[in-house]
């Protein structure tokens, strides 16, 4: 069977309600295993650098670059958990280390790998490898947090998985008006047309708030609008979810410069280490011209409305 069906196969199993088990000898996670990661998620352009900025101020946290394998990772374990250990963790890492985008990281993973291989039999699940490679990367920048972060925005396709690894984990959804992401999408290139763009913005709002409603114990959800004009207070709402402290300087953006250096040369993060501002809101019916904001009326109108936004027209 080839990869592709299996995968196929696998998902209309899940979808009959058939238990997997993640693979027959290592799986997603043992019971003892108490990690407590947090996950920000959302719809891409909402925010999630910015809070990432703001956390990463706390030498409590740490919150690596965007890695987006981490679904990757779990269908890994699906379909190879049986292979030997040693092997596992090698086509593990590397699912990360090559993808296009892992250069940001800085960092090889060869080390790494020779050390996971000689885990604990009693450790070997895909959470310690996950939770070694996010130490890792705090290692070698220098940090010794209490708690580690992801803040790949798309992992909200992928909740159930990180659930399943990390039974502790927290997610925080950021949320930001749908004409405002669409604008954003538009002039950073990462969808050439308006219907792309809203669909982006749709699966992404509408999928994690789904997840939150349905967790609510786990999850917080913070608009961007409100994080812009109040910072302080609503940073301060983070971290008492995550259970750390506030500091002041979250908000100042000079803290805050090493902690995100890896985003600063991209266009589209430019304003990264400017004074938190409520600048960005309403940009894009601003800066939309009115045929598209017709389009993306009729395309979001009514979600726009379901989360509190005014009409893109």
């Amino acid at each position: 069977m080839s990869r592709r069906r299996l995968v196929r196969s696998m998902q209309r199993r899940l979808a009959e309600g058939v238990t997997l088990l993640a693979g027959p000898a290592y799986p997603y996670s043992l019971p003892h295993q108490r990690y407590d990661p947090f996950f920000i998620i959302g719809s891409g352009r909402c925010g999630t650098t910015l809070l990432r900025r703001v956390l990463q101020v706390s030498p409590d946290i740490h919150i690596p670059p965007e890695t987006y394998m981490i679904g990757e990772a779990a269908e890994i374990f699906r379909e190879c958990g049986a292979m030997g250990w040693s092997r596992l963790v090698r086509l593990t890492l590397a699912s990360f280390e090559y993808h296009e985008e892992f250069g940001v990281w800085e960092t090889g993973l060869r080390d790494l790998a020779q050390q996971l291989v000689h885990a604990p039999r009693g450790e070997r699940s895909l959470a310690h490898i996950l939770d070694a490679l996010f130490r890792h990367h705090a290692t070698i920048k220098g940090r010794t947090p209490v708690r580690w972060g992801d803040k790949t925005p798309v992992n909200y396709r992928h909740t159930a998985d990180i659930l399943r690894i990390f039974p502790d984990a927290r997610f925080v959804h950021l949320i930001r008006d749908g004409v405002d992401v669409v604008q954003s999408i538009l002039k950073a290139g990462m969808r050439s047309d308006v219907g792309g763009a809203a669909e982006r913005w749709l699966e992404g709002t509408t999928m994690a708030h789904a997840f939150c409603v349905a967790h609510p114990a786990i999850t917080l959800e913070v608009r961007y609008e409100d994080l812009v004009r109040d910072p302080a207070t609503h940073a301060r709402r983070v971290c008492d979810f995550l259970g750390i402290a506030f500091l002041p300087g979250m908000i100042e953006s000079g803290d805050a410069g090493d902690a995100v250096r890896d985003v600063l040369g991209w266009e589209h993060h430019a304003n990264v280490l400017k004074p938190i501002s409520t600048g960005s809101v309403g940009k894009g019916r601003r800066d939309m011209s009115e045929p598209d904001r017709r389009t993306l009326q009729q395309l979001i109108g009514r979600e726009l409305a379901a989360f509190g936004y005014e009409p893109a027209v």
